[in-house]
């Protein structure tokens, strides 16, 4: 017989036979949390050395957002609630590039954003 003493009885109601909450005995499973997805990036396209609004789902605590193979920014992010979080665009490659965002619970898949450089201002 299988004893699991978590709390003051538990044990008795093992012995004496009787069924034990699964919450008692400490078999009980905690329910996963699923990992951050990426529903998209704002602006479109970005612009490299500016913010960038990624949204999606199970982005609170957003420890780090990568974008393509070299570009990996460590949070804290501003704005970093469940479907929003905020960073700042690092110097990549112009183009479409994927991006995924780290929390605690996983890693996103990767999504497709475009980056593109500041245009230049024009002085008369």
């Amino acid at each position: 017989m299988k004893i699991r003493t978590v709390a003051s009885g538990v044990a008795v109601l093992a012995l004496a036979g009787l069924a034990v909450p699964a919450a008692l005995d400490g078999s009980a499973v905690a329910k996963g949390t699923a990992a951050p997805t990426i529903t998209a990036c704002a602006p479109a396209p970005a612009i490299i050395g500016k913010n960038v609004t990624i949204t999606g789902t199970g982005l609170a605590g957003a420890t780090a957002v990568t974008i393509g193979k070299n570009a990996t920014i460590n949070g804290p992010f501003k704005h970093d609630t469940a479907k929003k979080l905020e960073v700042k665009v690092p110097t990549v490659r112009k183009g479409a590039d994927m991006v995924t965002v780290t929390t605690g619970n996983g890693t996103s898949a990767g999504v497709s954003c475009t980056f593109q450089k500041a245009k230049k201002k024009h002085h008369k």
